[in-house]
């Protein structure tokens, strides 16, 4: 099995963020029902968890959420990096933080597993929650028991502990323009550790 980061990763950009864009955009009436405060949990909270899993409750202020995700999708479809698709395997994970009703869409596309944040696409109440450092790593563990991770795939030094689970672990800059392999430091595990501890969730 071979595990891989979604946003930033084999994805070009942020696919919460962007669909939030995507709805503003396709309901004008978000920018007064939804947006104001949004904006005002970033400003006074900044881009912490809860602020995350606000935006992504958004889908409870869309009449057919369903929808708005495939034609989200079928414009951003491409935005799946060529060197993850030319390598992809039928036994793939992917396991991000964004919402299951985001990610799910996209992996059936493309024919893989996931495992993400689980949001109720009807009320936008959020069911599980998942985040980077150790958390993932928790997650993957139970839901996956311990299966031989071959390789592992990020963008980002938060998922540092579910990195070391794999035989080969790579960090992905550019998306995917370098790839390198997972620098072997017990001060980011360190660090990671410390930034979970006081992480909300």
């Amino acid at each position: 099995m071979n595990v891989y980061d979604f946003d930033k990763t084999i994805f070009k950009g942020d696919c919460a963020y962007l669909f939030l864009n995507y709805a503003t955009v396709h309901h004008p009436s978000l920018l007064i029902k939804f947006i104001p405060n949004l904006l005002w949990r970033i400003i006074r909270y900044g881009k912490t968890s809860d602020t995350c899993a606000y935006g992504y409750s958004i889908v409870k202020y869309l009449k057919n959420p369903q929808k708005d995700i495939v034609k989200f999708w079928d414009k951003y479809q491409k935005k799946i990096c060529p060197w993850y698709l030319n390598q992809k395997r039928d036994d793939d994970l992917i396991i991000s933080a964004s919402p299951k009703y985001l990610v799910g869409e996209i992996c059936k596309r493309i024919g893989v597993n996931y495992v993400a944040t689980d949001v109720d696409i009807n009320s936008g109440e959020l069911l599980s929650k998942i985040s980077g450092t150790i958390n993932k790593a928790n997650i993957f563990i139970h839901e996956f028991g311990y299966p031989k991770l071959h390789e592992f795939y990020s963008d980002s030094y938060s998922d540092t502990p579910l990195a070391y689970l794999a035989e080969n672990a790579y960090l992905v800059k550019g998306y995917g323009k370098k790839i390198i392999p997972w620098p072997s430091s017990t001060k980011i595990v360190k660090k990671q550790i410390d930034k979970h501890r006081s992480n909300k969730f």
